[in-house]
C-alpha cells in the first residue's frame, strides 16, 4: 500500500533536469508569474481583433463613445450593458484564445529551459486513450458534486426551455484548449519545473497554490471556493505523477468545466452561466453547498469529490513505464 501512496517521481521530471542548473522556488515561481502574463497578454491581442470589429459595427456603441452629453459613470455603466449581451460566440473565442498561454509555456520551456514537450507530459503513446478516460472521470465527478448539492436542497435542476444549441458544441471544443492551457501551464510547465529541484509533495503544494492564486479575482469567489481550487490542483498533480503524462488532467480540467458550464448549466468558475442543456437553480441562503456566483465547484459538494479524488488518486498505482530511473531501484513487487 505504501508503494502507491507515495508520489513518485517520474521520468518528465529526469527529462526537465537534463541540463539544468538548481533554483530556488522564488526564483521559479517569478518566472511563472511571468510566463502566466506573456500567455494572458498574447490570449487578449487575439481576442480583442473580433471584439473590436464587433463593437466598432455596433451603432450603438459608436453613438455612445463619440457622445459628448454623457458623464464618466454613464459611460461605464452603458459600455457594461453592452459587455453584458455580447454574443456568447465571443465567449468561446475568448476560450480558445486561451492558445496563447499554450503558447508562451511551450515556448518558454523550449527556448530557455531547453525542455522538451515531453517533459511537459506531452508524451507519445496511448494519449488518445488517457484522454477519454480523463473526460470521462471529469463529467463522473462533476455529476457526483451535483447530485450531493441536489440531495442537500441546495440547488434544483431544469430542462433548459431553449433546447440544445449548436453553439454548445463550440463551447466543448473551447474548453479543450483552455482545460490544456491551464494544465500545461501550471502542471506541466510549473509543477514539474519545481519538482527538479525538490519532492514531488513540495512541487504538488506548491504549484496548486499558485493555481488557486489564479481564481483569486474571479467573481463570486469565498475562501472555500479557493481551497476547492486548491484541491483541485492537488487531485490534477498527483494524476499526472501518477500517469506520468499530461492527456488525462487536461481531459479532467476541460470535461469538468464543459459539464459545469454547457451540461449542467452552472457558473464556471465564477464565470457567466452560457448555453447550456439543463439550467441550474441556487438556493441564495445555502451558498457555502452550491458555491454561489462561482459555481457549483465552490461549495461543500464539490470538496467532498476532490478529497475523495485525492484519497483515490494516491492510492492509483504508478504508471511504471513513467518512473523515473532514480526510482526504479526502490520499486520492490
Amino acid at each position: 500500500m505504501e508503494k502507491y501512496i507515495e508520489i513518485k517521481r517520474t521520468k518528465m521530471v529526469d527529462e526537465a533536469a537534463l541540463g539544468h542548473h538548481p533554483m530556488f522556488i522564488t526564483t521559479s515561481m517569478i518566472r511563472f508569474v511571468f510566463v502566466f502574463l506573456l500567455g494572458t497578454l498574447l490570449g487578449n491581442l487575439i481576442s480583442a481583433i473580433p471584439l473590436g470589429i464587433y463593437l466598432f459595427t455596433k451603432t450603438d456603441f459608436l453613438e455612445l463613445t463619440l457622445s459628448q452629453d454623457i458623464t464618466p459613470e454613464q459611460y461605464v455603466e452603458s459600455v457594461a450593458e453592452i459587455f453584458n449581451n455580447i454574443p456568447p460566440v465571443f465567449t468561446v473565442i475568448s476560450l480558445l484564445c486561451t492558445a496563447g498561454t499554450i503558447a508562451a509555456a511551450i515556448f518558454y520551456c523550449k527556448a530557455f529551459e531547453k525542455r522538451k514537450i515531453a517533459s511537459m507530459g506531452l508524451r507519445p503513446g496511448n494519449a488518445g486513450a488517457e484522454y477519454l478516460v480523463g473526460a470521462l472521470i471529469g463529467v463522473i465527478m462533476y455529476a457526483l458534486a451535483f447530485v450531493i448539492a441536489y440531495a442537500s436542497g441546495s440547488v434544483t435542476i431544469k430542462m433548459n426551455p431553449q433546447g440544445f444549441m449548436p453553439i454548445i458544441i463550440l463551447f466543448l471544443v473551447g474548453y479543450i484548449v483552455q482545460g490544456a492551457a491551464e494544465e500545461l501551464l501550471v502542471r506541466g510547465y510549473f509543477m514539474i519545473s519545481v519538482a527538479r529541484d525538490y519532492k514531488p509533495w513540495i512541487a504538488l503544494i506548491v504549484s496548486s497554490t499558485a493555481f488557486s492564486a489564479l481564481h483569486a479575482f474571479n467573481a463570486g469567489v469565498s475562501t472555500l471556493a479557493l481551497i476547492n481550487i486548491f484541491l483541485f490542483g492537488i487531485f490534477m498533480g498527483i494524476y499526472v505523477f501518477k500517469r506520468g503524462n499530461i492527456w488525462g488532467a487536461c481531459a479532467i480540467h476541460s470535461f469538468w468545466n464543459f459539464a459545469q458550464g454547457n451540461i449542467f448549466g452552472s457558473y464556471v468558475s465564477g464565470n457567466p452561466i452560457a448555453p447550456s442543456v439543463f439550467l441550474m437553480e441556487y438556493d441564495p441562503a445555502r451558498v457555502y453547498a452550491n458555491g454561489g456566483q462561482f459555481g457549483l465547484e465552490g461549495g461543500v459538494s464539490a470538496t467532498i469529490v476532490l478529497v475523495v479524488a485525492i484519497g483515490v488518486s494516491l492510492l492509483m498505482k504508478t504508471k511504471k513505464s513513467e518512473i523515473s530511473a532514480l526510482e526504479q531501484s526502490f520499486i520492490v513487487e
